[in-house]
């Protein structure tokens, strides 16, 4: 097919086309001339013309271009006349317009266009499909309702674990030893991640399930009777093998290992000294037994071999069909089945649906169509293949990199030959001009130089003549062509004692070249600090250098040499959060909270990084039991904390009192460590509240995270740090669709070995349409398929190789030298010394073979001079800069002062802020007294031996003994039995740190509490009657506060003493001095519960007023009501309430709905002694109530 320069102005806007745009060509700007003409020309709807491209980052960007191309468009065909239009292609469109005289007819679609834009049908190919099966629903046999999940790992790993145990748990013995040490549900995970979704997939060989048993027990029985040969006269075969001529070498060890093999039971395979003692020419029966059980072994684990390929084979069918099983009873759709419904559906009801979706959609332009695949190419060509329909594919096949998506670059092959029509671009907007000739100058060296002869190259031109001062990247006294390339002389680095060695081990060239690199972004940036390496007319900067790479690993060696030079640097990166050291450490942080009392998971948490206890701060500890009981205090704090109020409100107060970002900011790499925790207390929030997680279930979730690989979902991936002013590192992969000033690509020459680390090959069959394949036995055959394997490895490295060069602007480094033993593997081999002739069979045998005893740096020399010395070869630098930090000394520099006004009267207030000195930041639940972080237990929390454990009376004092009763008086049922009870309290008074001793204390005073009447003046009741759907347990509260005074709110009180409140509580109030404020009250409510049709307050507390029952009478409680200002709190506590109940009670008053306040003073309720002792009750009138409210809030009653 020949292939025409594409001009937008005067394409054809029919048929089927494709559009082949190299990088920098202005692919996404035709893509908006070509919408803009399809709107005036064929004067569709914006909702007529679909438009598909990559990641939803791209479709936002498309939205944006097209609409300011429409807005551009529209304003200069208004004012053509005096238009003064930069934009080229405009210029001309509108010129056609006035031979046309057809302006009002354009204005009018552009006006309609821009009008109706939020209905631009822009989408991801996932969002595309998603639409489809939403909009055409019947057509499509969609299921309503359906839930659309961002990854399915969880469940493809539920799923490959539900195979291992149904065929692995009923298998011998013999076949489980066997099989563990081969595979394990994580390889099986591995194996069909990403692949068991394919529409076409290919698994090789093809073979059933062996039969073994056979097998088995022959090798059994050879066993048996070795074992019993060896038991009966062991020292006369050990004299046999030690008497023979010439010996065996080492036959003690030998010997050993045959005697370990027969007490430990048969395993597969055969050790091999039993192998070597078999092979021994001596005609003796536990010879001859020797050799027949190693040769059944043989056998045997050739049968295993076979049985695990079938496994695999089966895994495959088994996970795909419980997949959608699984899928289909949750209702749910992961993206991937958004395209195989479609298709499905499509195939089925072709002429249908096609239909359908064709009267939706006239013109589609399908960007990115070199990452296509089967299915989507499938989907788009049963739909748009019409001759109604336009059909753009648009796309750069030198830059599909994206085979570990699944992406399929014999797809677009395929779609390619079915075409009409093919374009190119050819002019480059990118790149100044040397750099474009200098890139073209390296791919146009070989022949094929994209390996597959369907995928050419042609050269391209720079759109830009030259490049002035302002526009491109100077230095001062240094003409240097824009492409650089470092070469390396292995034999000036490697060792002298290793004369024949003529390569750098990987490692060695890491760190060589990562200092290198760093150097001399080092020297340029104190160049530009002086003025004298200026970018496009001003100073160059750390943002304007980015380096590319292949792997996290390449990532972290380029980060520490750039921080070894005092460069900031930034990482872009894919990598999975659960994989970084901070999740590690938050599991093990996580583990000791939840066992608060394990010094050993307590320990463990300490000597982490983000608590930052060094060894000697643990010895001392362990030295100290004070210090210790310390730390435990406080993880019982946390313990409680989370199990209370869920893992963020916990998370938060330890990162505060353990002032952990500041710590883990000291660090190196401080800010990476800081957003990768706080992303992850995000995560596991989330997944708490989402998957409403225990503790114990939200460590499980973490640990089976940090369990699973595979690629992240997106919202587990590293997330950026925040400096975009840094030198930025990103693999190749994320760089794609970027541009950058300066690219460093330090690390092009490495390759990636097609067999490593993997039991099986993946490639797409030549002699099946080439379908992707994977061939599961790499014995089989092996060579043939590894040369088809390492074809489109290397392939793929070719692109990705392009795909690096092509993001520079000005200047762009390459480093390439004899680095690795697998150098002559590598796409810059294959570029840079194309290999003649060419085995297009075996490509990677051609360059090994081409690359013996070559002068690549005569070859450089070459490729330099035809390229007009736009290409410059060097050796790599060995001078090492580091960068000064920058401080100028004719600036004075001083502290900028405040001169602002800050509103300080505005503020959210607890009772606990009004009646302390200072104000908090964060109202915890209050329990009896504002809880402050705990460091170590106070006198009165202390247990004594002498402790009378037989009432409640004389349980612990103290901040932990509050939260205690409350914790306890929140879990249980009121409804419950005594037997009920005491589960619960045991539990509770282990978890708080509590002896046991109490149980019988802790439930006399629940069941008293729970049995002791209420509500005595009027009709009485007791607790015993309330069941847990009418209660609400610690209620928080907001509402809004107009202006609160000190002043006025002791006048309201004032007014009413000695008529509902003591007399002397007036008194007590001039001791609360708070500064006027606004904004808002918030608190918690203990316990609020329904009685009949009444509501009411119900306060715990532990208060100690003696050591009698009689200590709590009511003048004792209400000294203390009045002393600790609880009447202040509860008729806040009555007015929230009351703000609550009339947004929530259609029919709300306050005199028929409230029933009151209850303050138990737990220690003193004791119906046997009196039932007036430890119930404090009381019922604030409305008239108080309203003039509460009428002052303070917002609203008036």
């Amino acid at each position: 097919m020949k292939i025409l320069e594409f001009n937008p102005l005067t394409c054809p806007l029919s048929g089927k086309n494709l559009i082949e745009a190299s990088a920098g060509t202005g692919k996404t700007y035709n893509i908006t001339a070509l919408y803009l003409r399809l709107l005036v020309e064929k004067e569709f709807d914006v909702g007529d013309i679909l438009v598909v491209t990559f990641t939803e980052a791209a479709t936002n960007e498309l939205k944006e271009r097209i609409r300011n191309l429409l807005l551009r468009a529209k304003s200069n065909f208004l004012n053509s006349e005096r238009a003064n239009c930069e934009d080229a292609f405009l210029t001309e469109y509108i010129k056609t317009f006035k031979q046309r005289n057809s302006f009002k007819n354009a204005i009018n679609c552009l006006e309609r266009a821009i009008q109706n834009f939020d209905e631009a049908a822009i989408y991801t190919i996932h969002g595309f499909c998603h639409r489809v099966l939403h909009d055409f629903t019947f057509e499509s046999q969609a299921l309503f309702d359906v839930e659309l999940v961002i990854e399915q790992n969880e469940l493809l790993l539920e799923i490959v674990e539900d195979f291992w145990r149904r065929h692995l748990y009923n298998e011998s013995d013999l076949f489980v030893k066997y099989s563990m040490e081969k595979i394990s549900p994580q390889n099986f995970y591995n194996l069909v991640s990403g692949k068991v979704g394919l529409h076409e997939l290919q698994i090789l060989p093809e073979i059933e399930l062996p039969d073994c048993r056979g097998a088995e027990n022959k090798f059994l029985d050879s066993y048996q009777i070795l074992q019993e040969m060896w038991q009966a006269s062991p020292t006369e075969i050990e004299k046999l093998f030690k008497g023979l001529n010439g010996g065996i070498k080492n036959i003690n060890a030998k010997l050993e290992t045959l005697e370990l093999y027969l007490q430990q039971g048969p395993f597969l395979p055969v050790p091999k000294d039993l192998i070597s003692i078999a092979n021994c020419h001596v005609n003796h029966p536990f010879i001859q037994v020797c050799k027949t059980h190693n040769e059944q072994g043989t056998e045997l684990e050739d049968l295993y071999v076979q049985k695990l390929i079938a496994l695999k084979r089966q895994a495959f069918t088994f996970v795909k069909d419980e997949l959608a099983k699984r899928k289909h009873e949750k209702n749910i759709y992961y993206f991937d089945d958004l395209l195989l419904k479609v298709h499905a559906a499509l195939v089925q009801d072709n002429s249908n649906l096609a239909g359908q979706i064709r009267k939706k959609y006239k013109a589609a332009l399908i960007d990115e169509f070199q990452d296509t695949d089967p299915v989507q190419y499938e989907i788009f060509k049963r739909i748009f293949d019409h001759p109604d329909c336009t059909l753009f594919l648009i796309g750069d096949p030198k830059q599909a990199i994206y085979g570990f998506r699944a992406a399929d670059i014999f797809a677009y092959i395929r779609a390619k030959k079915e075409m009409t029509e093919a374009y190119t671009l050819k002019k480059n907007y990118r790149s100044d001009p040397e750099l474009v000739q200098a890139v073209n100058s390296i791919f146009k060296k070989s022949q094929n130089p994209f390996i597959f002869k369907e995928i050419p190259f042609i050269p391209i031109e720079s759109a830009k003549k030259t490049v002035s001062d302002q526009e491109g990247f100077h230095i001062e006294d240094e003409m240097a062509p824009p492409f650089k390339i470092w070469f390396i002389d292995a034999r000036q680095y490697v060792d002298s004692n290793k004369p024949d060695t003529h390569y750098l081990n990987k490692d060695e060239a890491y760190s060589l070249i990562s200092k290198a690199v760093a150097s001399e972004i080092a020297r340029l940036l104190q160049l530009g600090r002086e003025g004298k390496a200026k970018l496009e007319g001003r100073p160059l900067e750390e943002k304007d250098m980015a380096i590319l790479v292949r792997s996290h690993r390449e990532a972290n060696f380029m980060q520490e040499a750039l921080r070894a030079v005092n460069v900031h640097s930034v990482l872009y990166t894919t990598e999975s959060l659960f994989e970084s050291d901070e999740t590690m450490e938050m599991e093990r942080i996580l583990m000791a909270i939840l066992q608060p009392k394990d010094e050993s998971l307590l320990l463990a948490a300490l000597a982490t990084d983000i608590l930052g206890q060094n060894a000697s701060d643990i010895f001392q500890l362990t030295q100290n039991e004070v210090s210790l009981e310390a730390w435990f205090d406080k993880f019982l704090e946390y313990h409680t904390l989370w199990r209370e109020h869920g893992f963020m409100r916990m998370f938060k107060q330890m990162l505060t009192q353990e002032k952990i970002l500041p710590r883990l900011m000291r660090y190196p790499n401080g800010e990476r460590r800081c957003t990768n925790l706080l992303h992850l207390a995000e995560v596991l929030h989330e997944a708490e509240i989402r998957q409403k997680l225990s503790p114990t279930s939200l460590v499980k979730w973490l640990a089976e995270h940090r369990d699973t690989h595979g690629f992240p979902s997106q919202e587990h991936q590293l997330r950026l740090e925040s400096d975009e002013k840094a030198v930025k590192i990103l693999t190749i992969h994320t760089s794609k669709g970027l541009e950058f000033p300066i690219v460093f690509c330090p690390f092009s020459w490495s390759t990636v070995n097609v067999s490593k680390n993997k039991d099986y090959l993946e490639f797409h069959d030549p002699a099946n349409e080439h379908i992707f394949t994977l061939q599961l036995d790499k014995s089989k055959d092996k060579d043939f398929y590894k040369k088809l394997a390492g074809n489109e490895q290397l392939a793929e490295d070719v692109r990705l190789l392009y795909v690096a060069v092509t993001r520079a602007k000005h200047r762009c480094y390459l480093v390439w030298g004899h680095l690795s033993r697998d150098y002559h593997k590598s796409a810059m081999a294959y570029i840079l010394h194309p290999p003649e002739p060419l085995d297009e069979q075996d490509i990677v045998e051609s360059l090994k073979k081409h690359m013996k005893d070559r002068d690549l740096q005569e070859e450089l020399r070459q490729l330099s001079e035809k390229s007009g010395s736009t290409i410059q070869i060097l050796e790599l630098p060995r001078q090492r800069f580091t960068l000064k930090k920058y401080q100028s000394a004719s600036e004075q520099l001083h502290c900028r002062q405040f001169t602002a006004k800050i509103d300080t009267s505005q503020r959210i207030a607890s009772y606990s802020g009004l009646i302390a000195r200072y104000p908090h930041y964060e109202e915890l639940a209050d329990y009896d007294a504002f809880i402050q972080p705990s460091t170590i237990p106070k006198p009165s929390e202390v247990i004594s031996e002498e402790t009378d454990y037989s009432s409640i009376l004389h349980f612990p004092r103290g901040a932990r003994a509050g939260t205690f009763i409350h914790s306890l008086l929140q879990s249980i049922d009121f409804l419950g039995t005594a037997e009920d009870f005491e589960k619960i309290i045991s539990r509770k008074l282990h978890e708080f740190g509590f002896e046991n001793n109490w149980l019988s204390a802790v439930r006399s005073m629940v069941v008293k509490v729970l049995s002791a009447r209420l509500n005595k003046n009027k009709e009485s009741f007791d607790l015993k009657q309330i069941p847990m759907e009418k209660r609400l347990n610690e209620l928080e509260f907001y509402f809004p506060i107009h202006r609160l005074e000190a002043r006025a709110l002791k006048d309201i009180f004032a007014h009413y003493a000695g008529i509902e409140i003591p007399s002397d509580f007036p008194g007590q109030l001039e001791k609360v001095n708070f500064a006027s404020f606004h904004g808002f009250m918030k608190g918690y409510i203990d316990l609020v519960f329904q009685h009949k049709d009444k509501y009411y307050i119900v306060d715990w507390k532990t208060n100690y007023l003696g050591p009698e029952v009689s200590d709590y009478s009511r003048e004792a409680m209400e000294t203390a009501m009045v002393e600790n200002l609880y009447i202040l709190q509860y008729h806040i506590y009555t007015l929230a309430l009351h703000r609550y109940l009339s947004l929530r009670l259609p029919d709300y008053q306050y005199d028929r709905h409230f029933g009151g306040v209850f303050y138990l003073f737990v220690r003193g309720i004791d119906p046997d002694v009196g039932v007036e002792y430890g119930i404090f009750q009381a019922r604030p009138s409305k008239q108080i109530i309203t003039e509460l409210t009428d002052s303070i809030t917002l609203s008036k009653s």
